[in-house]
């Protein structure tokens, strides 16, 4: 299935919001995918100009009646954009003559002081900004994220069916899971076999992260803590995230390595109610910061009908979108490990819309014992419909 997106659309949408803050000119800074979910930079160019350097820094400009303009950081990334984008003038530099290439180009549109919109400056290196601040030094810089994040969070149909296909493979990397003989192996091991069946796609970017052992500790992402050994008897969680044509899919599921007692069963699936009654709750028209509210009230009576002790919840969830944490969506939702009154103060009350995409993620790790469980979910006019549909229950891997 073939899911054509009209960048052009969205680019006069943004300059069009962008207009009532009295601008002209927006420069949006990424990062590449590289980072994973810890940029959210990436996630402007995504939607922008569906354009991910992978590695290296890119800055898109977009002024009123000109054609986009990109600088990337490599003749081989000017290579790779002439290739994949249309529509969209393409300029290349390196180290000091990359900012120099913005200088230049934002300085003629600079003579009458008019200010200028910026994204991602949080992410962009101090030389970039050293360069872009000395050209714009008559030029009020203005902050455009809130605006265009704005824009991102009702999905069209065609990022919906991105997203639907993100979830399909992120099924299929669980059920590659649950097929394969575990005990005696590494832990990245085992990852980087699921992680496979995603590259095989031509993803951008795939993670994974898993913990395994009688009391799961926390979310082992990278190959130097990823050296815990699957062992008969007790449990292994995991969950994957990937990037399909700039957006983001993702899922949590708990394993266990051979047979396992009725409690941790029991333990599972109160986990899998509490959220199935979280996406319950998920109706249009609904303030989603209500839903959390109700969410986390329920958390003491999960923990004492499973004797549950000593466990803090990982963070509930988060919007999805072209960012692994969508902005725009994702603030009403707790950190990790903390509560509601963690929120930060003045965060904008999020009315639950059909197209806008989440993932609720449950994850709970306690002495003795884990249970977690994390699927995408799409508000539609009726409700939320999970996206990811491996069965959720604890399975039994095979030794």
């Amino acid at each position: 299935m073939t899911v054509s997106i009209d960048y052009t659309a969205r680019r006069k949408a943004a300059m069009a919001a962008c207009r009532e803050l009295g601008l002209e000119t927006i420069l949006i800074f990424a990062p590449g995918s590289s980072p994973g979910m810890n940029t959210q930079a990436q996630g402007y160019m995504s939607y922008l100009a569906g354009w991910d350097a992978i590695d290296t820094p890119s800055v898109l400009v977009l002024r009123a009646g000109l054609r986009p303009w990109l600088l990337v950081a490599s003749h081989h990334k000017w290579m790779m954009a002439s290739e994949t984008l249309e529509g969209v003038d393409i300029a290349w530099g390196t180290g000091a003559q990359f900012a120099a290439e913005i200088a230049t180009t934002l300085a003629p549109g600079g003579e009458d002081g008019a200010p200028i919109g910026i994204c991602g400056w949080d992410e962009m290196p101090a030389r970039v900004w050293r360069e872009i601040e000395t050209v714009l030094a008559d030029r009020q810089p203005i902050d455009v994220a809130p605006s265009l994040a704005a824009l991102r969070r009702v999905k069209d149909a065609a990022q919906i069916a991105l997203h639907e296909k993100g979830a399909a493979l992120c099924d299929r990397m669980f059920a590659g899971l649950a097929e394969m003989h575990v005990a005696g192996r590494l832990t990245h091991d085992i990852k980087a076999e699921m992680e496979l069946v995603a590259r095989r796609e031509g993803v951008e970017y795939v993670g994974a992260w898993m913990t395994a052992g009688d009391s799961p500790d926390y979310s082992r992402y990278y190959a130097p803590e990823n050296h815990q050994v699957a062992r008969a008897g007790e449990y292994l969680l995991g969950g994957v995230m990937l990037v399909m044509d700039g957006v983001w899919a993702h899922a949590v599921r708990s394993f266990h390595v051979g047979p396992f007692d009725g409690r941790r069963g029991e333990i599972q699936d109160a986990v899998v109610d509490f959220q199935r009654r979280v996406v319950d709750a998920m109706v249009p028209g609904r303030d989603l910061a209500h839903v959390i509210s109700e969410a986390y009230g329920r958390l003491d009576d999960l923990y004492r009908g499973v004797g549950m002790k000593d466990v803090r919840m990982l963070r509930l969830g988060h919007g999805l979108g072209c960012s692994y944490s969508e902005p725009g969506v994702s603030e009403p939702f707790p950190p990790s490990f903390q509560g509601l009154e963690d929120v930060a103060p003045g965060t904008e009350a999020v009315i639950l819309e059909p197209g806008m995409v989440f993932e609720i993620h449950p994850i709970f790790m306690f002495e003795g014992g884990g249970a977690a469980v994390g699927d995408m979910v799409l508000i539609e006019d009726e409700g939320a419909r999970f996206l990811t549909a491996f069965p959720r229950s604890l399975r039994a891997l095979r030794g």
